[in-house]
C-alpha cells in the first residue's frame, strides 16, 4: 500500500517536469524570440548606388583652365565684364557636388551638363573682331590716327554693356564730348551721362568718364578733380 503511493507520487513528479520542460521549449522558440528571423529588430539591407564622377572631374579641370587664362576687358580676345564671375559660380556649385559622397548619379550628370553649358556661354563672351565691327556699323577704321575710338563707337559700346539698365522704362544713356578735350591717365575721355526714373516723378542722373582708347571707366570726381 505504501509502495503504491510512492509510485504514484513519482509518476506525478515526472508528469509535472515534462510539462514544464515542454512549456520552456515553446517560449524559447527561435521563430518568435527577439533574435529570431521574425524579430522586428532585424535591419533592412541598404543598397549603395555606385556613381561615376570622372567626367565631372574632367570638365571642372577644363573650366578652371579657362578661368585662370582669361582676362576681362574690352580688347580683342579678352572677355566681357562679369563673364569670369558667372563661370566661377558654376564651378563652385559643381565642386560641391563632386565633394558630396551622397550625390546621386543624376545630380552628377546634371552638374556636368550645366558646366559644359557655362563654358559655352563663357566662350561667347570672348571679344572678337566681329564684335568690334558690327556695333552700329562702326569699324576699326573709325579710330583716329592716335588710336582713340570715336564718340559714336564708345556710345555704342556703353549701350551694349548697359542693356539691362536701359531695359527699364524711362532710363537713358548718352556719351558726350566736352567743349575742351578731357584727358585722364594720358588718355582722352568721354563723359557718360545716365538717367533713371525714381518714385514721385523724379529722376536720378549720374555722370562718369570712359577712356576713348582702353574703354576703361573713370569716376567723375577722379577726372574732374572734384
Amino acid at each position: 500500500m505504501v509502495l503504491s503511493k510512492i509510485k504514484k507520487s513519482i509518476l506525478s513528479i515526472l508528469i509535472i517536469s515534462t510539462t514544464l520542460s515542454f512549456i520552456g521549449c515553446e517560449n524559447t522558440d527561435s521563430t518568435n524570440g527577439e533574435d529570431g528571423p521574425n524579430s522586428s529588430n532585424i535591419q533592412e539591407e541598404v543598397t549603395v548606388e555606385n556613381t561615376d564622377k570622372s567626367e565631372l572631374e574632367i570638365v571642372i579641370s577644363q573650366a578652371w583652365e579657362l578661368y585662370n587664362n582669361a582676362q576681362e576687358g574690352s580688347e580683342l580676345n579678352q572677355y566681357k565684364s562679369g563673364a569670369k564671375s558667372e563661370l566661377m559660380s558654376m564651378i563652385n556649385e559643381c565642386e560641391m557636388i563632386y565633394s558630396d559622397d551622397s550625390a546621386k548619379q543624376s545630380e552628377i550628370d546634371s552638374a556636368v551638363s550645366s558646366l559644359y553649358s557655362s563654358i559655352d556661354t563663357f566662350d561667347q563672351n570672348k571679344i572678337t573682331q566681329s564684335d568690334r565691327d558690327t556695333e552700329d556699323e562702326i569699324t576699326q577704321s573709325d579710330r583716329d590716327e592716335e588710336g582713340y575710338y570715336t564718340r559714336e563707337y564708345v556710345e555704342a559700346y556703353v549701350r551694349n554693356q548697359m542693356q539691362d539698365f536701359l531695359s527699364f522704362e524711362g532710363s537713358s544713356i548718352s556719351v558726350v564730348g566736352d567743349i575742351e578735350d578731357v584727358y585722364y591717365n594720358n588718355e582722352l575721355c568721354y563723359m557718360v551721362s545716365s538717367f533713371s526714373p525714381t518714385a514721385g516723378g523724379f529722376g536720378r542722373s549720374e555722370q562718369w568718364y570712359i577712356g576713348a582708347k582702353t574703354l576703361q571707366e573713370y569716376s567723375y570726381s577722379d577726372v574732374t578733380g572734384w
